[in-house]
């Protein structure tokens, strides 16, 4: 689902440097042989977890991270919403390239009304859950990183696609 902008922003599960077969590696030429690990124990444990917590918490949106990880969900979730975030990865560990373009499995943006309750309680049931920023705004910014405003990112990826499909 794309950002509504009444809410906070909470990034669910675990990153590694895991860039096998990834988006990443394609675009910047790099062979790698790390491919993202499944884990159904994990996923399980995961799944169940946002389940509970879209019965007890107020979920704006919430969007799963595949191909082009962090970086593209957020992308996706300010176009499809027309809406912008600001975002602070400092509190994850890591280079900021694994930080936004990891393709790890089991990973979430949830736009939620409070994110430190809803972070608390994906702790108290063993999941991995940062508070990263906030729905709002007509720009991506990522603290530290890059500002791009929603209309060129929409405009982007509304041209790259011609390029590649001709309409």
């Amino acid at each position: 689902a794309n950002f509504k902008g009444k809410g906070e922003i909470v990034l669910v599960g675990e990153t590694f440097k895991e860039f096998g077969g990834s988006l990443y590696s394609v675009v910047m030429r790099q062979r790698c042989t790390v491919v993202p690990k499944t884990s159904p124990k994990r996923l399980k444990k995961y799944a169940n977890a946002m389940l509970e917590a879209f019965r007890q918490f107020k979920v704006y949106a919430c969007h799963d991270l595949a191909e082009g990880g962090l970086a593209i969900a957020l992308a996706e979730m300010c176009i499809g919403g027309g809406i912008g975030c600001s975002v602070d990865l400092s509190k994850i560990k890591g280079e900021d390239y694994v930080k936004l373009f990891a393709e790890s499995n089991t990973r979430w943006l949830v736009e939620v009304e409070d994110a430190e309750e809803f972070v608390r309680f994906m702790k108290e049931k063993g999941v991995v859950a940062y508070h990263i920023g906030f729905a709002e705004g007509d720009e991506l910014k990522i603290k530290g990183v890059l500002s791009v405003s929603v209309e060129k990112l929409d405009e982007a990826w509304r041209n790259g696609l011609v390029r590649f499909t001709g309409w």
